[in-house]
């Protein structure tokens, strides 16, 4: 028992030096052939002992595949009283390593190719869209103030390429769909920077019709189907409490 523990060890130490063991196939499978080979070598063991009792002489050496007589062949390439194929090892360690790819260290999907000319046809699309819908905007809610810091804001949004191509390709959205999105987000941002406020959670002039904006893009969304009652109500709560709390 001895010698197959030493034996065994080498195997195990050899094993270990291969890159990435355990966690590769060539590195799963020669644990096996090790845990097999132990079973096997335990049972011949023992088999031998039985034998030794009941037989005075010892038994006839069995033949390999060649003809000439081994010690007992286990497992391809293992012999059996813990001698080891060195070919086997080496075949193990020159083996192409199945490297075991674990959740967190899942690298990211490749992203998608964006067609240029769609690109370029959504961003104009976009634009195009803004101007019309902010003259309407304007009129339609009487506003007084100048909201070029806005318009600004909105237009480099809808210029980001890959984000109105998302959009659009992605989530489905119409151009419309895109301009209220990213004007409830300007809106939204200006709103919670505090520069609107007169005083604790009071708004000046400018903010208060920065505000309608902001309502009337979220009550838009949800008209247009891009957003749900509860979605729109929520974050006119939290647009209402961060106001409460700045200023």
């Amino acid at each position: 028992m001895e010698m197959i523990r030493e034996r065994l060890e080498l195997v195990l130490k050899t094993l270990q030096d291969l890159p990435y063991f355990p966690y590769s196939v060539a590195g799963g499978a020669a644990l096996l052939v090790v845990l097999l080979l132990l079973v096997v070598l335990l049972g011949k063991r023992s088999s031998k002992k039985k034998k030794a009792k009941g037989h005075s002489g010892s038994p006839a050496p069995r033949a390999g595949r060649s003809g000439a007589p081994v010690r007992g062949l286990a497992i391809d390439g293992l012999l059996g009283d813990g001698d080891v194929d060195v070919q086997l090892i080496e075949s193990i360690k020159n083996a192409p390593m199945g490297r075991v790819v674990l959740p967190g260290a899942m690298e990211p999907p490749p992203k998608k190719q964006i067609d240029p000319v769609l690109l370029e046809q959504s961003v104009k699309a976009c634009q195009d869209k803004f101007q019309d819908m902010y003259i309407e905007m304007y009129i339609g809610l009487g506003l007084m103030s100048d909201f070029d810091q806005m318009r600004t804001g909105i237009s480099r949004r809808i210029a980001d390429g890959q984000e109105t191509y998302h959009a659009i390709s992605e989530l489905n959205m119409t151009p419309e769909g895109v301009v209220l999105m990213q004007m409830s987000s300007v809106a939204g941002s200006m709103l919670q920077s505090g520069e609107q406020h007169i005083g604790r959670g009071l708004l000046g002039i400018h903010g208060q019709e920065l505000f309608s904006v902001y309502r009337y893009a979220l009550t838009t969304l949800q008209e247009r189907g891009f957003a749900s009652v509860e979605e729109t109500q929520s974050k006119m709560d939290f647009m209402d409490k961060k106001i409460r709390e700045l200023g």
